[in-house]
C-alpha cells in the first residue's frame, strides 16, 4: 500500500472522497475500523482546517479521530483546542483533562485546562490546577509568563 506522503494531491482527494463516502454512506463506518492511512488522512485535514482558522470543521476532524484512537495525545490537544479557539470552554477543558490524564508531566495541558476554568470563573478550581504546575514549572519553562499571568487572573 503506498504511504500517504508518497500520493499525490489526486490520490489524496480520491482517497479522501472514498473516506468521506464511508463516513456518511450506508457502510456507517465507525471511527475504529478506520486504516492508519484514514487517520494520517483525516488528522492532515484537520490540522489543515485549525491552522486557517476553521475551527468547528476541526472539532468534527479531531473528534473523529479521538474516537478512533483515544490514546493518542495529540488528537486530544487537537479537540481540546480547537473548542477552546470556539471558546467552548467546558468541552475544551473535557479535553484538556484527557490530555493531563494521558500524560500529567506537560504543564501545559493543565495550564490550557486553569485557562478554561479562569474563563468559566471557577476560580477555586483554576488555582488547584495551577497549584499542581507551581510545583514543577521553571523560569525557562515555554509557558512560564502565561502560567504567572494566569495566576493573576485566578484570583477573580
Amino acid at each position: 500500500m503506498m504511504e500517504l506522503e508518497e500520493k499525490t494531491p489526486l490520490e489524496m482527494a480520491n482517497h479522501l472522497k472514498e473516506l468521506s463516502e464511508k463516513i456518511e454512506g450506508d457502510d456507517d463506518l465507525h471511527p475504529s475500523q478506520y486504516t492508519d492511512e484514514d487517520i494520517k488522512l483525516i488528522y492532515t485535514i484537520a490540522h489543515k482546517y485549525y491552522t486557517i482558522e476553521q475551527y468547528q470543521q476541526a472539532e468534527v476532524m479531531f473528534m473523529r479521530l479521538v474516537l478512533a484512537r483515544g490514546d493518542n495525545i495529540k488528537f486530544w490537544k487537537g479537540l481540546a483546542s480547537s473548542r477552546q479557539m470556539q471558546n467552548d470552554h467546558a468541552g475544551a477543558l473535557v479535553a484538556w483533562g484527557m490530555c493531563a490524564m494521558l500524560d500529567e508531566n506537560d504543564l501545559l495541558n493543565h495550564i490550557y485546562g486553569a485557562e478554561c476554568l479562569v474563563s468559566l470563573e471557577e476560580f477555586d478550581q483554576a488555582r488547584q490546577a495551577l497549584d499542581h504546575v507551581e510545583k514543577s514549572i521553571t523560569e525557562d519553562h515555554v509557558a512560564y509568563q502565561k502560567f504567572y499571568k494566569l495566576k493573576l487572573a485566578a484570583q477573580g
